[in-house]
């Protein structure tokens, strides 16, 4: 009689070799497979014969994009996006600038009163905020295409919707100014 720990721990083992395998063979092999068993089985219960066409199943493949490439669009967008918005901001900056709203009584006078109008403040923090989203987009780039072919990287986990991000900007949506974090 077998103890059952042992037997546990072989099946869980053997679970381990087949998760390891799925990973290796890549989504796109399995899916291919899947798709072709498939067809196969329909046409053996239609026909009674064999699916004989196999380049069928590599043109449906091919029109799947893969999460790589769907990451890279993202990443190619949001980086586009984030530097339309910082010459936007740039430029409101310069306009609010020049329009005197931060003018010599506002730095001169009273210490009670803040050096930067807050307009203008929430400006500049939205600026730096944007330059560092470019900067953070600019390295996922940077090392999608410097990506060594033996690290595995689950790019559909990174495509998943998380809480605070920004799927858009590819940025987290929470400005930190400091110690203080805000929420626009």
């Amino acid at each position: 009689m077998a103890k059952t720990s042992k037997v546990r721990q072989r099946t869980n083992l053997r679970r381990k070799h087949k998760s390891r395998k799925m990973k290796a063979k890549g989504m796109k092999d399995v899916l291919a497979n899947y798709l072709g068993k498939m067809l196969n089985d329909t046409h053996v219960r239609t026909y009674g014969q064999e699916f004989a066409d196999p380049s069928v199943v590599s043109q449906i493949i091919s029109h799947i994009p893969s999460a790589k490439t769907e990451y890279k669009n993202r990443l190619t967008n949001a980086l586009a996006l984030n530097t339309r918005m910082l010459a936007e901001q740039k430029a409101e900056i310069k306009r609010l600038e020049m329009s005197g709203i931060d003018g010599p009584s506002r730095r001169t006078r009273s210490g009670l009163r803040p050096s930067v109008d807050p307009i203008l403040l929430a400006l500049y923090l939205e600026r730096d905020y944007t330059e560092r989203a470019i900067g953070t987009n600019r390295y996922a780039l940077q090392k999608l295409r410097n990506e060594h072919p033996r690290e595995r990287v689950n790019y559909a986990e990174l495509l998943r919707p998380k809480p605070g991000w920004d799927d858009e900007r590819m940025v987290y949506i929470a400005r930190e100014h400091g110690r203080e974090a805000y929420y626009v």
